[in-house]
């Protein structure tokens, strides 16, 4: 009888560390990607500023010309 209530507990004690680890890796995840959008977020808005000073090319249409159509 000892030894079931023992197993019950090293049962119990592996279960809730594999879920802290699972929540751990979720939450890491999670974060990476909100990092990766702050980042993209400020590389764009960096961007934006010069295209703003961007003159249009010769017949006032698109920079690529004839290749965009």
């Amino acid at each position: 009888r000892c030894g079931q209530v023992a197993g019950r507990r090293v049962k119990g004690r592996s279960m809730a560390l594999m879920f802290l680890q699972g929540m751990a890796a979720k939450t890491g995840f999670v974060n990476a990607i909100d990092d990766v959008f702050i980042i993209t977020a400020i590389i764009a808005a960096v961007a934006i500023i010069p295209a703003f000073f961007l003159k249009k090319g010769k017949g006032g249409g698109s920079r690529m010309g004839a290749a965009a159509e």
